[in-house]
């Protein structure tokens, strides 16, 4: 299952309400065709740049860390609490 975060949730709404206002601006003959299409694009192409990147947090790295010791010590490691299934599955394979 797909999860929208909240932050993408507003994303889209933002992006709903630039292509309503461009809708009307169109349609009120305030700005062509090409200029609401323009205007669109332009917030699509901003809110794509904004989007951060999936990145792995410092602190999901030194718990990976610390299991690898533990390993290495001959004792079983824990996953933290809230990790992702794929982060899990690495805790179990070690």
């Amino acid at each position: 299952m797909i999860r929208i975060s909240p932050r993408q949730l507003i994303t889209i709404a933002i992006l709903g309400g630039i292509a309503l206002l461009a809708v009307v601006l169109n349609h009120q003959t305030i700005v062509g065709p090409a200029g609401c299409a323009m205007m669109v694009f332009v917030a699509a192409a901003l809110a794509v740049l904004a989007a951060p990147g999936d990145e792995i947090s410092p602190q999901l790295l030194d718990s990976l860390r610390a299991a690898v010791r533990r390993v290495l010590d001959g004792k079983r490691p824990e996953a933290p609490a809230g990790s992702p299934a794929p982060v899990v599955q690495i805790y179990q394979e070690l």
